[in-house]
């Protein structure tokens, strides 16, 4: 559930924000005493920019709001939520949502990740922020919430990599962090980049809303565990140098409507640490699938199943011209039609022959199956293809959505759905 705080300020999934917090605290809190705290006492909100510049929330450049929670760890430590700017454009032309708990050395430390090359700007920053929070604090008629260790007042050092490490588990949206270490431990190098391994981790998070929403009744499936948060893990498909499964743990994200990755998961013990059960610890699963039943993986059809629409010809002969090879871009549009029907008539042909031939791809955006087909102009049928075609079903006909430049990001989306299809 998302949460309001003041006009601007939204704080996503309060219920996990509330646990979070409660795992650093070591003790229960109150979420409607951390509201008010915000609300009414002094310096609870800070803005900055990417780079941690201190800026007002208004402010074009200002990317991040930090709310003091009141609440600190037993070592001290201050407990902050990071919000992050979510709108530009509207009126009111700022506003702010998120769920990142932490102190705010592990804050600044993501920021560093996610900035390698300003991390000296952006220490030297949070040197000028901890001063400014020390003296602002001062001000305060309250310094803090809870425990009986509200005297202590400190704000950790972002190159203290231990302390941040033992204070909260990392929480993985776009996570550089995340994805180096899935990539370089991989069994095989599938991925022509980083960027197509991230991808695949999204759109696992895509698909696993679809699972948990089909089987919300049932809880438990081959394919993940739930702990009381409704957290899942699952079996990512992906297999490290060690011949071991790469287990995601994925939390679900309000605001995006969908499970983020999260962390990964390496042990029994961690499954427990997690509030997961040791019967779900034990549990074997199945690496996550995108099809919902064996039909989907092969595209089965002959000219006749194809509905190829005078729509669907404009927009890609007209308004997707500059996706062809410029040596045909000035030619005729019914001579580049002829181009598309023949590569679609050889591609139902080799599909007849080949099933593999023509690729599944999944949608992160829609959840949904589609297939790219072949598409070569002037190359040699030997040699790759210029761009493919974008097929997808709908109701009882296939038909022809659009065209793409066959580069490294469409073979990481083939990729996606056929893991080990390169090994030989």
């Amino acid at each position: 559930m998302d949460r309001e705080v003041k006009e601007n300020y939204i704080i996503n999934d309060i219920e996990n924000v509330k646990t979070f917090i409660e795992n650093l605290t070591e003790y229960e809190i109150d979420v409607e005493e951390m509201i008010g705290f915000i609300k009414t006492e002094k310096w609870t909100e800070f803005c900055f920019s990417s780079i941690l510049q201190i800026r007002e929330p208004k402010d074009k450049d200002a990317a991040y709001v930090w709310l003091d929670t009141g609440y600190i760890t037993p070592k001290g430590d201050t407990i902050f939520i990071s919000l992050k700017k979510a709108s530009k454009n509207e009126e009111p032309y700022y506003f702010y949502a998120g769920y990142y708990v932490g102190i705010a050395g592990y804050l600044a430390k993501g920021i560093c990740d996610h900035n390698q090359s300003q991390a000296g700007t952006i220490k030297q920053n949070f040197e000028r922020f901890k001063n400014k929070y020390q003296k602002k604090l001062e001000q305060r008629t309250k310094k803090h919430l809870g425990s009986n260790n509200s005297n202590i007042e400190k704000i950790s050092n972002p190159d203290n990599g231990k302390e941040i490490k033992s204070t909260i588990p990392t929480i993985i949206e776009n996570n550089t962090a995340l994805v180096d270490d899935i990539y370089d431990k991989l069994l095989f190098p599938m991925w022509n980049s980083k960027n197509g391994l991230e991808r695949y981790i999204k759109i696992l998070g895509r698909r696993i809303t679809q699972l948990v929403n089909d089987n919300f009744t049932i809880r438990e499936t081959d394919f993940y565990v739930m702990n009381g948060i409704k957290s899942v893990i699952v079996n990512s498909g992906l297999i490290n140098t060690m011949g071991l499964d790469y287990m995601i743990q994925y939390r679900y994200h309000v605001g995006q409507k969908m499970y983020v990755a999260y962390n990964l998961i390496e042990s029994k013990r961690e499954y427990i640490e997690n509030k997961y059960t040791k019967e779900q610890a034990m549990k074997k699963l199945k690496p996550i699938m995108f099809f919902d039943d064996s039909s989907q993986e092969i595209l089965n059809a002959t000219m006749d199943n194809f509905d190829i629409s005078q729509k669907s010809l404009l927009h890609i002969i007209k308004e997707r011209k500059e996706r062809f090879p410029d040596e045909i871009r000035d030619e005729d549009p019914e001579l580049i039609a002829r181009y598309l029907f023949s590569a679609v008539e050889r591609g139902i042909k080799i599909l007849q022959r080949d099933p593999s031939y023509i690729k599944p791809t999944y949608s992160g955006e829609t959840g949904t199956i589609s297939w790219y087909m072949p598409f070569h102009i002037k190359r040699k049928f030997t040699e790759e293809p210029e761009l493919v075609i974008v097929i997808r079903k709908v109701d009882e006909f296939y038909e022809i959505k659009t065209i793409l430049p066959y580069d490294d990001e469409i073979k990481d989306r083939i990729t996606a759905l056929a893991l080990y299809s390169k090994i030989w």
